[in-house]
């Protein structure tokens, strides 16, 4: 069954950066946090035309950038990691399109119930989270089941080319 947010709650730059420490443990300042918003990597983040301050949604983390992308076994483990250290993943940081990460590497981490996807009514974005399967997993744990995830994934992908 699909989750659903029904309404959506904003908090300012200042809320934000309090929860990505209490989320991460890490701070990050408001000239980070603006150039996110600045790059599109704060899901649902709107700058308020009134007043010019920027809200952000607030069951949004911060993105995990190229920078702290793991350089795992795949594009699986890297998404991954992010996610159960509390961080947004995007497509756009392995190169990809939002839609054709969703289908090549969220859709498969969700059927195998380790990511969760949750929906924002009227809204044209989507959060992905960790399942209490993936947040109960060490990370060890993650890359070996991650490396069997893509086994499995390349020996049917090998036998669909033979058909």
């Amino acid at each position: 069954m699909d989750e659903i947010i029904t309404k959506v709650k904003y908090i300012t730059v200042e809320q934000f950066i309090d929860h990505v420490e209490q989320e991460t443990g890490h701070r990050f300042n408001e000239r980070t946090v603006k150039k996110w918003f600045d790059d599109g990597l704060i899901l649902g983040a709107v700058k308020n035309d009134v007043t010019g301050e920027i809200e952000i949604p607030e069951d949004t983390l911060a993105p995990y950038t190229q920078r702290r992308r793991g350089e795992g076994i795949s594009y699986f483990s890297s998404a991954l990691s992010g996610m159960k250290k509390h961080y947004e993943v995007f497509g756009r940081v392995y190169g990809q399109s939002e839609e054709m990460f969703r289908i090549s590497v969220m859709l498969v981490l969700i059927e195998n119930g380790l990511v969760k996807e949750i929906k924002v009514k009227d809204k044209d974005y989507v959060y992905y989270r960790p399942t209490v399967i993936l947040e109960n997993m060490a990370l060890k744990e993650v890359v070996r089941y991650v490396k069997q995830l893509t086994v499995s994934l390349s020996a049917s992908a090998s036998l669909t080319n033979l058909k």
